[in-house]
């Protein structure tokens, strides 16, 4: 329980930093899954450096918690596309 538990905030915080750009936590997604007619994770997006950075703290997050290297990509990859925004490269993004 207490692992599950774990994970739980585990996620919860990557997300969270995810969405830190739009002032928005993953709880306001859960109550609000539509914004403005899209999904959320459609609504919001992310520029490649952005990804690149979140990548770069999720790693080093990981690292905090104790997550073997050797499942640190594995783990970010599983997140990333379970939950992680699209990758838009242009000025018109969402926010």
């Amino acid at each position: 329980m207490k692992k599950e538990r774990n994970n739980k905030v585990i996620l919860t915080t990557i997300l969270n930093k995810m969405l830190e750009k739009y002032n928005v936590d993953i709880e306001y997604v859960k109550q609000n899954p539509e914004i403005e007619g899209d999904l959320w994770f459609q609504h919001y997006t992310m520029t490649q450096e952005e990804f690149n950075t979140w990548k770069i703290w999720v790693m080093n997050y990981f690292k905090s918690t104790y997550i073997s290297r050797f499942n640190r990509k594995r783990e970010f990859d599983s997140i990333n596309l379970m939950w992680g925004l699209k990758i838009k490269d242009n000025d018109n993004t969402t926010g």
